[in-house]
């Protein structure tokens, strides 16, 4: 409760300063650069100076810790799951943080927008995890790993193909306000429900 009322208040400042350099600023032609923007107009070159250090702290901390979460992940989760090799885990988080680099940058190369970034990857694998991380806590709902793993696979691909039709106007009118997420989502509770109806005749035996 506590990190969430401390969240609640990190997010009203960010949102807070957003909208107060968009009144202070008018029309600014990269919106990812309002907080740097803004302090050149209202700062001291003193105050500017802490504030630059602090934002390059931000960014590298999160850099950090997302770099190592994304390394352990690929490390612990998948790696040594399906290689066959005999690697130490300190090798394989090696590995993980310069596959999780190199993956990074080329998405940041390919989709240079943060927005269009956070709309693409939670457009993509949100629809894939969240009936499986509701499945973890409720045992109710939870599935086998052959359909954990198929729910993954085909939500991630039909949202992709949904996307890439929809980029390229190759659906109707209609079915273009309807978003990836949402084919996505269809997908994933479509699987999820066989494999609870699966569970389901399974227990009756």
């Amino acid at each position: 409760m506590i990190s969430v009322i401390i969240w609640i208040g990190f997010d009203f400042l960010t949102t807070t300063t957003g909208l107060y350099s968009r009144a202070v600023l008018h029309d600014i032609d990269n919106p990812v650069l309002a907080y740097p923007l803004l302090a050149e107009v209202i700062l001291s070159p003193g105050l500017k100076g802490i504030y630059y250090a602090a934002l390059f702290a931000t960014i590298f901390s999160t850099l950090n810790s997302f770099l190592f979460l994304s390394a352990t992940t690929l490390s612990k989760d998948f790696a040594t799951k399906i290689l066959p090799y005999n690697i130490s885990s300190v090798r394989y988080t090696q590995i993980g943080i310069l596959l999780s680099g190199f993956i990074g940058i080329i998405i940041a190369l390919i989709i240079p927008s943060v927005i269009e970034m956070w709309y693409t990857i939670g457009s993509l694998l949100i629809p894939a995890i969240i009936l499986l991380i509701i499945g973890s806590y409720y045992s109710k709902y939870e599935v086998n790993y052959s359909i954990a793993k198929y729910e993954m696979i085909f939500a991630v691909i039909s949202g992709l193909v949904w996307m890439i039709l929809r980029d390229n106007s190759l659906l109707t009118n209609l079915l273009m306000e309807i978003e990836p997420m949402i084919v996505g989502l269809a997908a994933a509770v479509m699987i999820h429900s066989y494999g609870l109806w699966e569970k389901q005749k399974e227990m009756k035996k």
